[in-house]
């Protein structure tokens, strides 16, 4: 059941809408029930979610960035891999604020900036030398 739910929403994320309109409309459609299934989603199925996520990210119009809808699903996306006791989900979760932060530095907005910077002080106390080294990579990119 879960891994039918995982494809699913992995397949609503990679044929995402490429006018500003329809993303608009698909968020507003979409995003608020993605929000509720995630949290109810395993590890393994949050990680497949994230290939989607990712690959979205790069046909996202930067006006999305205040689709409250989105927004909530961006905060939800961050609170969800503080609990994370998965590494990899964690490293696959830091990939995903890369494309943010490099998506925020074409298209600067204040909202999107103080989550990313939330979500990295999330893991302050990592043990993963890789994930440190990308956390503070990631930081002094948002500094800019």
């Amino acid at each position: 059941m879960n891994e039918g739910i995982g494809r699913c929403l992995n397949t609503l994320l990679l044929f995402f809408p490429t006018t500003k309109k329809s993303q608009q409309e698909y968020c507003n459609a979409v995003f608020p029930w993605f929000i509720k299934s995630f949290k109810n989603t395993d590890w393994f199925l949050r990680l497949l979610c994230f290939t989607g996520i990712k690959a979205s990210f790069e046909r996202i119009d930067h006006s999305l960035i205040e689709n409250e809808s989105f927004l909530n699903f961006v905060n939800e996306v961050g609170i969800s891999q503080k609990d994370g006791k998965n590494s990899s989900f964690r490293k696959r979760t830091l990939e995903t604020f890369g494309i943010l932060i490099e998506f925020n530095e074409r298209h600067a907005t204040e909202k999107l900036k103080i989550l990313l910077l939330k979500w990295l002080i999330f893991l302050e106390n990592e043990k993963d030398e890789r994930i440190n080294t990308t956390k503070l990579y990631l930081l002094n990119k948002l500094k800019k």
